[in-house]
């Protein structure tokens, strides 16, 4: 079969600008009445599978990119492959806006890994791999989503975990969105 190489980033200082922007629910209306289109970044926890049979279970169109060491195409519409290799994520994010109508809104959602405690021998591992999860990740699949779709055509949702201080929400409140 084909062998790809891991390559390091070929980046050595990457400046991210986090813009919030609030859509009209009701621009897109008529165009989104056949159903979402979804490219769903996941890692193993349940939450990020309860999203996935959730969205499909209500009829959207559901791309899954699943976190994992190589690149692999599972099914039609489900990858797995390491988010930091832009090149294969750059193949998912492809095949989830092949079938996009120009009119309709790629929706992303990106599930960060959760962080845990780690010794003090552990923690300078433990930290590139956060850094590499929770920004040089996202930073790669916002580069790639735009080479294949417009920026305006495309909301991007970033799940962390651990949101407590996030959310500002009480821990049995934040149990019941578990």
């Amino acid at each position: 079969g084909l062998q790809t190489a891991r390559s390091g980033s070929q980046y050595d200082v990457e400046t991210t600008t986090w813009k919030r922007v609030q859509h009209s629910a009701t621009l897109n209306d008529d165009a989104e009445r056949g159903g979402l289109v979804w490219l769903v970044v996941a890692g193993s926890e349940p939450l990020d599978e309860r999203v996935v049979a959730t969205l499909r279970g209500r009829g959207d169109s559901v791309t899954v990119l699943q976190k994992g060491a190589a690149f692999e195409q599972l099914a039609d519409d489900y990858f797995s492959c390491d988010p930091n290799q832009e090149a294969d994520v750059e193949k998912v994010c492809a095949a989830s806006v092949r079938e996009l109508p120009p009119e309709k809104r790629l929706r992303v959602i990106y599930f960060c890994n959760p962080s845990e405690p780690q010794p003090a021998d552990r923690i300078a591992v433990a930290y590139q791999q956060e850094v590499d999860d929770k920004i040089n990740a996202p930073i790669v699949l916002i580069r790639s989503l735009i080479k294949h779709a417009k920026a305006d055509m495309i909301s991007m949702t970033i799940v962390t975990r651990n949101g407590q201080e996030i959310l500002g929400l009480p821990a049995p409140a934040l149990a019941k969105l578990r």
